[in-house]
Formats: structure tokens, sequence, C-alpha cells
């Protein structure tokens, strides 16, 4: 088994805010997981926001899919992810 290293990054939008890490690197070994929050602030209602979370992995260089869960809509291929604020 090695470790494997994740560059994760949130990029800053006009819509909303966000609390939490802007960037960093997750050092992981295989088949094991990670959960990361961050506080979304939105500054309008009744729109659905898309954040842009970037997570690739350090040695291939290639993006991995984002997995949605409760409140959140995955993109097209897991691309991206969308976020409803009533």
């Amino acid at each position: 088994m090695h470790v494997l290293t994740f560059n994760v990054s949130m990029e800053a939008n006009e819509l909303y805010g966000f609390g939490g890490s802007k960037q960093f690197a997750i050092q992981l070994m295989p088949l094991s997981r990670y959960v990361m929050k961050y506080r979304i602030m939105p500054l309008q209602r009744g729109v659905w926001i898309k954040p842009v979370l970037k997570v690739v992995d350090k040695y291939y260089n290639k993006s991995l899919k984002i997995a949605a869960c409760e409140g959140v809509v995955a993109g097209e291929k897991g691309v991206g992810i969308s976020i409803w604020v009533p």
C-alpha cells in the first residue's frame, strides 16, 4: 500500500461566500474516506448555486468525481455540483 495525495481547491464566487480552506492537500491510504465540510453563505435566495470544488490526483494530475450528498446534486458525468438555496 502507498499513500495517495490529492489537491483540493474551492473557488470563490459572487453568489456566495464560504467558510473552510480555500486550498489544501490530503494524503490518504487506498480504500479510505475523508469527509470535507464547507459552510456556504448564499447572497441570493431561490437560486441554484454552483460552487467550484476541484479534487485533483497529484500523481496522475486527473480530476476526481465528486459524490453528491443530502441537498447537493451532482452535475453531468460527476463534474461539478449544484445546491438549491430555498
